[in-house]
């Protein structure tokens, strides 16, 4: 099963998913480093929380501006799926 892996930040007010970013290949091993996960944690398959010191240190890794200070942050795994991006611009 290939797995994509996502940036997700969530709206502190309302907890919806506010922005969604889609990490490319090249840059999931980085992000996974930035957010301290070893392998034996990053096989549990779960959603991780990001600092937002961690979020400004994976912003060169994606090309859409992060809103670092004002969501709460995860880095998740997931199937790809289409149209997700879409859901979170809901």
């Amino acid at each position: 099963m290939n797995v994509t892996y996502y940036l997700v930040g969530f709206d502190r007010q309302t907890e919806r998913v506010a922005q969604m970013v889609a990490l490319s290949d090249a840059a999931v091993e980085p992000a996974k480093d930035i957010a301290g996960l070893t392998p034996e944690i990053a096989a549990m398959w779960g959603d991780w929380p990001l600092t937002a010191e961690m979020v400004r240190r994976m912003q060169p890794l994606v090309e859409e501006a992060l809103e670092a200070e004002r969501l709460d942050w995860f880095l998740e795994p997931t199937a790809p799926l289409e149209g997700r991006e879409a859901l979170a611009a809901e």
